[in-house]
């Protein structure tokens, strides 16, 4: 398997070794790197060293500039670019946008260092939740709409930020305050373990890139493990599986290009549209999906809490084989009635786990020593 511990590959240089006159980013000379974080499934970010900083660079997914920050301990270096986005680490403080981020500072060891963080209702973390209610993290309001004067107010050494393509005010505002605003884009890999390798960002903030080595390698270990058991099965019988279900008239399906398309064909399912092009998802109406997808044996990621639950949002649903057989599938098993989904938080940090739910939905016979972590069936 892929040996991950504190690999390093030598690096180039990232740019010229001069930049014309105002540039945000002139520097008479630009260091070479002595080494740099090599990655095996995320595109989103990079990390060079050099002898007294870190530069993290986060790639813009929607083709805009890149951020770039220069991470150093004691003293700030005095050679680095005019406007550079300096920060000093490792963190001891900081707030959070996504529930996203609490999966993987909870690998690492470091949720006690979150003061604040959006959508708290919405995170499904049981001791997250309870250090909320004992106030002692700060509901910092909606995350495409922060409360910009309680995030200030809590003087973190930094905001954990999931961009989503768009200028924002509020964290324009933030970073004028001149509080380092650190984006975070996992969601956008295309891949399981590419969004999972985004805990090695994480831990480069903290000076935990060992420990974070460590651990993606052990789950990147036990993901190939099940990929092989579930693909050497001579047992098995193909079964098709289906998903979503419909919203406002549209019934939203994973592209062939995406992580959970990926992960129903390393469990082995039967998908209709596993040979599609698309990383995001197909929209299309539920006459569509009855005529081409009504005859699946299994149905994941139902939205209901029970098969009458399900009946009552739509009638037709009803019609579809899977219910026939109550072969029908949420991710709510770890949930809360406020919306937290541990779904979006460990199943992101471990893709692991997430494939051990399918290859047990799949494959029973192998897995009869496994628990469920995110699926359940609905009754």
């Amino acid at each position: 398997y892929l040996s991950l511990c504190v690999l390093f590959c030598a690096c180039q240089p990232s740019g010229t070794s001069s930049r014309k006159a105002g540039s945000s980013m002139a520097i008479a000379t630009e260091a070479k790197a002595d080494s740099c974080m090599h990655l095996y499934y995320a595109k989103g970010f990079a990390v060079e060293y050099f002898s007294e900083y870190k530069r993290l660079t986060i790639h813009n997914p929607w083709g805009g500039k890149s951020a770039v920050y220069y991470l150093y301990r004691q003293q700030k270096p005095e050679n680095l670019p005019e406007d550079a986005q300096a920060i000093q680490i490792p963190l001891k403080t900081i707030a959070t946008t996504s529930c996203t981020h609490i999966g993987f500072l909870d690998r690492l060891g470091l949720l006690a260092s979150v003061k604040g963080s959006c959508n708290l209702s919405m995170v499904y973390h049981p001791e997250f939740r309870k250090k909320a209610a004992a106030s002692l993290v700060v509901d910092l309001g909606d995350n495409y709409s922060i409360n910009a004067e309680k995030t200030l107010a809590l003087q973190v050494d930094a905001l954990i930020w999931s961009g989503y393509g768009q200028q924002d005010a509020k964290i324009n505002f933030l970073r004028s305050a001149s509080l380092p605003i650190i984006e975070n884009n996992e969601w956008m890999e295309k891949d399981l373990l590419g969004r999972a390798e985004w805990l090695r960002c994480m831990a480069v903030l903290f000076d935990k890139e060992a420990l974070a080595d460590s651990l993606f390698q052990a789950t990147v270990q036990a993901y190939n493990q099940l990929k092989a058991m579930a693909a050497e099965d001579s047992l098995y019988q193909p079964k098709s599986l289906m998903a979503g279900e419909n919203f406002r008239g549209t019934w939203y399906v994973p592209g062939g290009r995406s992580y959970m398309a990926q992960l129903f064909r390393d469990a082995g399912a039967s998908y209709l549209f596993e040979n599609d092009t698309t990383s995001g998802s197909i929209s299309l109406n539920l006459e569509r999906v009855l005529r081409d997808m009504g005859h699946c044996d299994i149905w994941v990621g139902a939205d209901a809490a029970s098969l009458a639950d399900l009946a009552a949002q739509d009638a037709r649903y009803t019609w579809f084989d899977a219910y026939k057989n109550k072969s029908v599938y949420s991710y709510n098993r770890c949930s809360t009635p406020q919306g937290g989904n541990d779904f979006w938080e460990r199943g992101v940090a471990h893709p692991d786990l997430l494939l051990s739910d399918f290859v047990k939905l799949l494959h029973p016979h192998l897995m009869t020593d496994r628990e469920w972590n995110f699926l359940v069936a609905l009754q």
